[in-house]
């Protein structure tokens, strides 16, 4: 109580409420969910060295043939405006396809994807 009052006075509001599950917990939660149901599940655990924004989850279901890209919040959290960029982006996205490329493949890569 006493700590209250002095951040009162020293004009600090109450703390912020506290979720009732914490990110990682509901990302674990979607991610087992997924996976029951046949998604392919991707996360980067640690992004630091990545350009920001990517979504925190990539979910393919192979027999479905659908992609979803999910960022995750609790509470009061928001995008910030890369991952809102991302998002807006991914959810345009009207084809979809996917390579295994190799250096010898690079003037192909430059004719098809420009």
């Amino acid at each position: 109580p006493w700590c209250q009052q002095l951040a009162q006075r020293a004009g600090v509001g109450a703390p912020a409420e506290v979720p009732a599950v914490t990110e990682k917990q509901f990302m674990a939660a979607v991610m087992r969910y997924a996976t029951a149901h046949a998604w392919l599940v991707y996360h980067t655990h640690d992004s630091r060295r990545s350009l920001p924004g990517y979504p925190d989850l990539t979910l393919v279901h192979p027999e479905r043939q659908v992609a979803l890209w999910a960022e995750l919040k609790v509470g009061d959290a928001q995008p910030t405006l890369q991952q809102g960029h991302w998002l807006k982006a991914l959810g345009a996205v009207q084809e979809t396809a996917a390579f295994v490329w190799t250096p010898d493949d690079m003037p192909e890569i430059v004719m098809r994807h420009t």
